[in-house]
């Protein structure tokens, strides 16, 4: 109802532009308001869906609607008195329909479905040393995560930002007020979040070889999730970068960081960080990079202070030889111990062309001393950043986990995944592995953030010795290439802890590739040995791009993969097939078809997916006209989803 209203309101806003701005000139007069653009597009859908899905309990679901829905999306941009003066950007996309739509959303993992939207935005003073700016705006979509979960969200929010450009001080700032809910249909779970930004920034050069910025921003938000209790906290940032170039060719160069951050609420925690680096370049092909860090953390019973120190020295031979050296200090000081590393190591980049190509060489070795002194405790970990894949297996830095501690967000800390929602746990011996699930929040590749309690013994002392190889062969133009890399880790001298903890590892990559015009192919074996999860993996690869004739383009890719767990004799199997053809009818029509077929199997992963959709396009006199068909069926852990379905659309752009 809100939409409609606005929609009347900007049509006659549309008028009143039209009764007021008979051309889009300016001559430098004043005119009390004038439209600078406007364009956008009608568009007119009928579709039809059918669906059966058959539960793990067997029950079994079919549905199936007819929808005919339109979209009017208008944009339009104005100004009153002068383009210097105010202007005016309204922006509305609007989606009424009728019938009723129980998919919501076509079965598209990268899909999102705009019901309505509107912002305004007006702009005043721009291109003048002071200007503000003012905004708001109202979103209500619906979204697929990977063929498995609907989720319908509705976000608005309100701000501006305010620009003072001058040669002393220039400064800006922005205030943000948003909220937003997201409700996954299928399982009920609910996430809103109320959230309130306050940012101020000044910046100043001194010359034209340095640049500093301070920055204060205060967030107020409220966050809840699902069945948990509400959450609020306040955030105070400050942070001063500073950057100095030693000369006008910046040989070297000077870079500070400093951040200050205080939590209070329900999760209270202050941190202060320090970071501070020099690099400079030295006499005959040499290069020095120093660095330092602090770090000050107090979060309830715990406090951390941390000094890191390390240093590189890097020389370039030629344009062929790059090695280098460096150290490490680290001094850690914990509520329940302290901690001391020393880190040193070398290694060196070698690469050459040869009569029939390419050859490359790497090598790198890493000793570590690692000392704790302290008593049996249970250690806080906050803030552990990962990359959660599919394809490979993530286990948690520290053993002993207390797996009832464990917090999962994202890479910003506001949303907190689920288990056996968005994730699944798995023992690995006196570790933790973390595999995604999914339909479920967490999309493949994601960075996530991992908070928890591991108990941990008294003291302890131990070497971890590491060496990495890597040698590369390209022949005749790139056509074959051949590849071996090889790490391994040892620990020795160790005294004070239970050795079975500690990750020994050997590791052996064979690969090779086949490139030929628009051909390539390739195999890659891996042979990790380990005392804590040793595997065994072959993938296969291949991708093809061709053309049958000038107006028909293809493109075919597929990929295999079978990863065996060697201690637990359990094999997974991934294989992927995807396929894309374009035939262009005339300069005016073509037919598009993709399809995708998905295979894994294994332990918490079984799926099967199979994905088509076919489209004819055609554009007759600035109207296009799509007609199109979608496919698929799933089976992911024994529950079977069929989908099928049609749609013509008629769109009109102006």
């Amino acid at each position: 109802m809100q939409i409609r209203k606005i929609t009347i309101l900007f049509i006659i806003f549309l008028w009143f532009n039209f009764a007021f701005g008979q051309n889009n000139s300016n001559n430098g007069h004043f005119e009390f308001w004038r439209m600078q653009s406007f364009n956008g597009y009608i568009e007119l859908e009928s579709q039809y869906r059918s669906q059966q899905t058959i539960l793990r309990t067997n029950a079994e679901e079919n549905r199936s609607s007819s929808l005919f829905s339109g979209q009017l999306y208008l944009n339009s941009q104005s100004y009153f008195g002068h383009p210097n003066l105010m202007k005016f950007i309204f922006d509305l996309d609007y989606n009424p329909s009728t019938g009723r739509d129980q998919f919501l959303v076509l079965p598209d993992r990268t899909e999102t479905k705009t019901a309505e939207m509107v912002r305004i935005q007006t702009k005043f003073f721009d291109q003048r040393p002071f200007s503000f700016n003012l905004f708001a705006h109202l979103n209500h979509n619906y979204i697929n995560r990977e063929y498995t979960t609907n989720v319908e969200m509705f976000r608005k929010g309100f701000g501006g930002s305010m620009l003072f450009k001058n040669s002393i001080v220039p400064i800006s700032a922005r205030y943000t007020n948003e909220k937003w809910e997201q409700d996954e249909l299928q399982t009920d779970r609910l996430f809103t979040n109320d959230r309130e930004n306050y940012t101020i920034e000044l910046s100043k050069s001194f010359s034209h070889l340095d640049q500093h910025k301070i920055t204060y921003s205060l967030e107020d938000y409220t966050r809840s999730y699902s069945a948990q209790s509400s959450i609020r906290n306040k955030i105070t940032n400050i942070n001063l970068k500073n950057n100095i170039a030693f000369d006008k060719d910046r040989r070297g160069n000077f870079n500070s960081y400093v951040w200050y951050n205080k939590q209070t609420g329900d999760d209270e925690y202050d941190r202060l960080q320090v970071n501070e680096s020099i690099d400079t370049k030295l006499p005959y092909n040499f290069k020095m990079i120093g660095k330092y860090q602090f770090s000050d953390c107090n979060q309830k019973k715990f406090k951390l202070d941390q000094h890191n120190v390390n240093s590189r020295l890097e020389h370039r031979l030629f344009s062929s030889l790059n090695s280098h050296a460096h150290y490490e200090y680290v001094d850690i000081h914990q509520t329940s111990y302290n901690e001391f590393l020393n880190t040193y190591g070398i290694g060196f980049d070698y690469s050459k062309q040869i009569p029939t190509g390419n050859i490359s060489l790497s090598f790198n070795h890493r000793n570590r001393n690692e000392k704790r002194n302290g008593k049996t405790f249970e250690l806080q970990v906050s803030n552990e950043q990962h990359v959660l894949s599919d394809n490979q297996t993530l286990l948690l830095m520290n053993p002993d986990v207390i797996t009832e501690s464990i917090k999962i967000t994202d890479k910003t800390g506001l949303l907190i995944y689920e288990e056996n929602f968005d994730y699944i746990l798995i023992e690995r011996g006196a570790f933790l592995e973390i595999q995604r699930l999914p339909g479920g929040l967490i999309q493949d590749g994601s960075i996530i953030l991992i908070d928890y309690m591991a108990t941990q013994q008294l003291s302890y002392e131990f070497d971890a010795i590491s060496s990495n190889y890597h040698a590369g062969l390209s022949l005749f133009n790139n056509l074959f290439n051949l590849y071996f890399r090889y790490f391994e880790q040892n620990n020795d001298n160790f005294s004070g802890t239970d050795s079975r903890i500690l990750k020994n590892i050997s590791q052996r990559v064979y690969g090779s590739r086949f490139n030929y015009k628009r051909l390539s192919l390739g195999v890659e074996l891996d042979d990790f040995n380990s005392n804590i999860v040793p595997y065994n993996s072959t993938r296969y690869y291949l991708t093809y791009m061709g053309n049958i004739i000038k107006s028909i383009n293809y493109s075919v890719s597929g990929n295999y993969r079978d990863y065996k767990l060697m201690e637990e004799d359990i094999s997974q199997k991934y294989s992927d097939l995807s396929g894309n053809i374009i035939y262009r009818i005339n300069n005016k029509s073509q037919i598009n078809m993709k399809g995708a077929y998905r295979f894994q199997e294994g332990r918490n992963i079984d799926l099967t997916l199979t994905t088509f959709k076919g489209e004819y396009l055609s554009n007759f006199r600035k109207i296009l006209i799509t007609l199109g068909v979608e496919f698929y069926q799933r089976d992911y852990l024994n529950e079977d989803i069929t989908f099928s379905g049609g749609y013509i659309k008629i769109k009109r752009n102006f």
